[in-house]
Protein backbone atom coordinates (compact mmCIF):
# COMPACT_ATOMS: atom_id res chain seq x y z
CA UNK A 1 0.00 0.00 0.00
CA UNK A 2 1.29 3.48 -0.93
CA UNK A 3 2.00 5.87 1.94
CA UNK A 4 -0.04 9.05 2.20
CA UNK A 5 2.08 11.99 0.98
CA UNK A 6 2.13 14.98 3.34
CA UNK A 7 3.73 18.33 2.44
CA UNK A 8 4.85 20.11 5.60
CA UNK A 9 6.03 23.66 6.17
CA UNK A 10 9.66 23.43 7.28
CA UNK A 11 9.45 26.33 9.74
CA UNK A 12 9.79 26.10 13.52
CA UNK A 13 6.21 27.25 14.12
CA UNK A 14 4.86 24.01 12.61
CA UNK A 15 6.77 21.80 15.07
CA UNK A 16 3.80 21.27 17.44
CA UNK A 17 1.62 20.14 14.54
CA UNK A 18 4.13 17.69 13.06
CA UNK A 19 5.95 16.28 16.08
CA UNK A 20 3.96 13.05 16.01
CA UNK A 21 4.87 12.50 12.36
CA UNK A 22 8.59 13.12 12.88
CA UNK A 23 9.22 11.82 16.41
CA UNK A 24 6.08 10.14 17.73
CA UNK A 25 4.01 7.08 17.00
CA UNK A 26 3.29 8.17 13.41
CA UNK A 27 6.98 8.30 12.47
CA UNK A 28 7.66 6.42 9.23
CA UNK A 29 3.98 5.81 8.44
CA UNK A 30 3.73 8.67 5.92
CA UNK A 31 5.81 10.07 3.06
CA UNK A 32 6.77 13.52 4.38
CA UNK A 33 8.23 16.38 2.36
CA UNK A 34 9.40 19.61 3.99
CA UNK A 35 9.30 22.92 2.14
CA UNK A 36 8.04 26.52 2.35
CA UNK A 37 4.29 27.36 2.54
CA UNK A 38 3.93 28.42 -1.09
CA UNK A 39 5.47 25.14 -2.27
CA UNK A 40 3.25 23.08 0.07
CA UNK A 41 0.28 24.69 -1.69
CA UNK A 42 1.75 23.93 -5.12
CA UNK A 43 2.40 20.30 -4.19
CA UNK A 44 -1.22 19.95 -3.09
CA UNK A 45 -2.53 21.77 -6.17
CA UNK A 46 -0.52 19.58 -8.58
CA UNK A 47 -1.24 16.30 -6.81
CA UNK A 48 2.33 15.78 -5.57
CA UNK A 49 0.92 15.74 -2.03
CA UNK A 50 -2.28 14.25 -0.64
CA UNK A 51 -2.32 16.48 2.46
CA UNK A 52 -0.48 19.75 3.08
CA UNK A 53 -0.07 22.56 5.57
CA UNK A 54 -0.98 25.46 3.31
CA UNK A 55 -1.38 29.24 3.57
CA UNK A 56 -4.94 30.23 4.52
CA UNK A 57 -5.40 32.17 1.27
CA UNK A 58 -5.05 28.92 -0.66
CA UNK A 59 -8.37 27.63 0.68
CA UNK A 60 -9.98 30.13 -1.70
CA UNK A 61 -7.63 29.34 -4.59
CA UNK A 62 -7.45 25.54 -4.70
CA UNK A 63 -10.78 23.93 -5.65
CA UNK A 64 -12.34 20.95 -3.88
CA UNK A 65 -10.26 21.03 -0.68
CA UNK A 66 -11.27 19.16 2.43
CA UNK A 67 -10.23 21.23 5.43
CA UNK A 68 -9.17 19.35 8.56
CA UNK A 69 -11.01 20.95 11.49
CA UNK A 70 -9.40 22.60 14.50
CA UNK A 71 -5.87 22.70 13.04
CA UNK A 72 -4.02 25.91 12.28
CA UNK A 73 -0.99 28.00 12.99
CA UNK A 74 -2.52 31.14 14.49
CA UNK A 75 -2.03 33.79 17.14
CA UNK A 76 -4.14 36.48 18.73
CA UNK A 77 -1.03 38.41 19.76
CA UNK A 78 2.15 39.71 18.13
CA UNK A 79 4.20 37.08 16.35
CA UNK A 80 7.82 37.15 15.24
CA UNK A 81 7.43 34.93 12.20
CA UNK A 82 5.98 37.74 10.04
CA UNK A 83 8.06 40.87 9.55
CA UNK A 84 7.74 43.89 7.33
CA UNK A 85 11.05 45.73 7.41
CA UNK A 86 11.20 49.17 5.84
CA UNK A 87 13.87 51.73 4.98
CA UNK A 88 11.15 54.40 4.81
CA UNK A 89 8.46 55.16 7.39
CA UNK A 90 5.63 52.62 7.27
CA UNK A 91 3.10 53.75 4.72
CA UNK A 92 5.56 55.88 2.76
CA UNK A 93 7.45 53.22 0.86
CA UNK A 94 7.17 52.99 -2.92
CA UNK A 95 8.09 49.32 -3.32
CA UNK A 96 7.83 46.13 -1.25
CA UNK A 97 9.81 42.94 -1.79
CA UNK A 98 7.53 40.03 -0.89
CA UNK A 99 8.92 36.77 0.46
CA UNK A 100 8.27 34.18 -2.28
CA UNK A 101 7.67 31.57 0.44
CA UNK A 102 4.48 33.36 1.44
CA UNK A 103 0.97 33.53 0.06
CA UNK A 104 -1.34 34.67 2.88
CA UNK A 105 1.08 37.22 4.32
CA UNK A 106 1.65 38.62 0.84
CA UNK A 107 -2.11 39.10 0.53
CA UNK A 108 -2.32 40.69 4.00
CA UNK A 109 0.54 43.07 3.15
CA UNK A 110 -1.30 44.14 0.00
CA UNK A 111 -4.48 44.70 2.06
CA UNK A 112 -2.63 46.75 4.70
CA UNK A 113 -1.03 48.90 2.00
CA UNK A 114 -4.31 49.48 0.18
CA UNK A 115 -6.85 49.67 2.99
CA UNK A 116 -4.88 50.87 6.01
CA UNK A 117 -1.93 52.90 4.77
CA UNK A 118 -3.73 54.00 1.57
CA UNK A 119 -0.67 53.46 -0.64
CA UNK A 120 -0.08 51.50 -3.82
CA UNK A 121 3.56 50.41 -3.82
CA UNK A 122 5.11 48.19 -6.45
CA UNK A 123 5.25 44.59 -5.21
CA UNK A 124 8.21 42.39 -6.16
CA UNK A 125 8.26 38.70 -5.24
CA UNK A 126 11.74 37.54 -4.19
CA UNK A 127 13.53 34.82 -2.24
CA UNK A 128 13.73 35.66 1.50
CA UNK A 129 17.10 37.41 1.69
CA UNK A 130 16.71 40.72 3.50
CA UNK A 131 19.86 42.39 2.15
CA UNK A 132 18.99 41.57 -1.47
CA UNK A 133 15.34 42.49 -0.95
CA UNK A 134 16.20 45.92 0.47
CA UNK A 135 18.56 46.60 -2.45
CA UNK A 136 15.58 46.21 -4.81
CA UNK A 137 12.78 47.69 -2.68
CA UNK A 138 12.02 50.20 0.09
CA UNK A 139 10.48 47.50 2.30
CA UNK A 140 10.75 43.73 2.63
CA UNK A 141 8.28 41.13 3.90
CA UNK A 142 9.82 38.07 5.57
CA UNK A 143 7.99 35.06 6.99
CA UNK A 144 8.84 31.91 8.90
CA UNK A 145 12.31 31.09 10.16
CA UNK A 146 14.04 33.97 8.28
CA UNK A 147 11.69 36.38 10.09
CA UNK A 148 12.26 34.63 13.43
CA UNK A 149 16.04 34.83 13.05
CA UNK A 150 15.84 38.54 12.19
CA UNK A 151 13.47 39.16 15.13
CA UNK A 152 16.03 37.72 17.51
CA UNK A 153 18.74 39.98 16.08
CA UNK A 154 16.39 42.98 16.42
CA UNK A 155 15.60 42.29 20.09
CA UNK A 156 17.79 45.17 21.39
CA UNK A 157 15.79 47.53 19.13
CA UNK A 158 12.37 46.14 20.02
CA UNK A 159 10.98 49.58 20.85
CA UNK A 160 11.15 50.25 17.08
CA UNK A 161 9.21 47.11 16.12
CA UNK A 162 5.50 47.67 15.52
CA UNK A 163 2.76 45.05 15.69
CA UNK A 164 0.61 45.51 12.59
CA UNK A 165 -1.19 42.20 13.10
CA UNK A 166 -3.75 43.94 15.27
CA UNK A 167 -4.53 46.21 12.33
CA UNK A 168 -5.49 43.21 10.18
CA UNK A 169 -8.29 42.00 12.49
CA UNK A 170 -10.76 44.77 11.54
CA UNK A 171 -9.95 44.16 7.86
CA UNK A 172 -10.95 40.47 8.06
CA UNK A 173 -14.43 41.46 6.93
CA UNK A 174 -13.13 42.57 3.50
Amino acid sequence: MTKLRISIVQYLNTAPLIWGFTNGTLRGKYDLSFTVPSQCAEQLRTGEADIAIIPAIEYARIPDLEILPELSIASKKMVRSLLLVSKAPIGQFKSVALDASSRSTQALTRILCSEHWKIGPEFIEMPPDLETMLKKADAALLIGDPALRLSLRMEPFSNRVADHGSRVAPLNRL
